[in-house]
């Protein structure tokens, strides 16, 4: 499916989704799995180069291990992943999310959040990029009106905890995981910008950097999925073929019955 730029199952009581079929969506740029019923999310994922936003909110979801980023390959790469409105368990499984959003609070005036995509992209890669493979992890809203800005959610969207119960309700940014072995014994976060381009302002640009894709310059010819819309389109199919072969099969036997009249007159 070379063509399936966005694919939208949200609102569709799923519980499982199959993350090996994204083999086949090579250029997908956009998957919405919010508002189902998915608890559980694979430890490693290949995800397509393409991917850029990953919806994930208002799940069952209780943890995502830090190896479901391994699937990205590309360095510097960057990905929109909601996951608010989870029950997440906080053990040291999430302490990769626990340190990111405890980061970009810290940087928040340094341009980390609240600040145009651009912006926000080398703030983390320069200040809260934590995983070896180099990716920028955007877990605020990406807001696409007039002019795009990364901008935090409401409080009640806010990263919290809904178990143990010791922890139940604490933002994330604000837990502290001193029993969890830190994956960086210096604690700093991975150096994958280029010394050249330390020091450019917010106006300047790289020529190697662009602005994140959005979902305005494919909506001409972007596929959306829905389930419902599959399930009608197979049971129609079915019973079209059902139907055109009871035809074939009435034709039949009145031909065969004319014949045996015709040689008994």
């Amino acid at each position: 499916m070379p063509k399936l730029f966005l694919l939208d199952l949200s609102f569709n009581r799923l519980r499982r989704f199959p993350w090996s079929s994204l083999k086949s969506a090579s250029n997908i740029l956009h998957l919405k799995l919010n508002n189902n019923e998915i608890s559980k999310v694979d430890a490693y994922i290949d995800f397509p180069q393409s991917l850029t936003y990953l919806h994930l909110q208002f799940n069952s979801i209780t943890t995502i291990a830090e190896t479901f980023l391994h699937g990205f390959k590309s360095p510097k790469q960057t990905l929109y992943l909601r996951i608010w409105q989870n029950p997440l368990l906080c053990d040291c499984k999430i302490q990769w999310i626990v340190r990111l959003r405890r980061c970009v609070w810290e940087h928040r005036d340094e341009g980390c959040v609240n600040a145009s995509p651009v912006r926000v992209m080398r703030c983390i890669l320069a200040k809260c990029n934590f995983h070896p493979n180099g990716v920028a992890v955007i877990l605020d809203w990406l807001q696409l009106d007039d002019q795009a800005i990364v901008k935090q959610k409401s409080s009640e969207d806010f990263l919290r905890c809904d178990s143990p119960q010791e922890l139940k309700g604490n933002l994330l940014r604000d837990v502290s995981l001193k029993a969890c072995a830190s994956p960086n014994s210096s604690g700093s976060p991975q150096q994958t910008s280029s010394p050249d381009n330390a020091g450019i302002h917010e106006s300047e640009k790289s020529p190697t950097e662009t602005e994140p894709p959005t979902l305005v310059i494919y909506s001409w010819e972007r596929t959306t999925v829905k389930t419902s819309e599959f399930s009608l389109f197979w049971k129609g199919l079915t019973a079209g073929i059902l139907g055109g072969a009871l035809a074939l099969l009435v034709v039949a036997f009145i031909i065969r019955w004319k014949k045996v009249l015709y040689r008994r007159t």
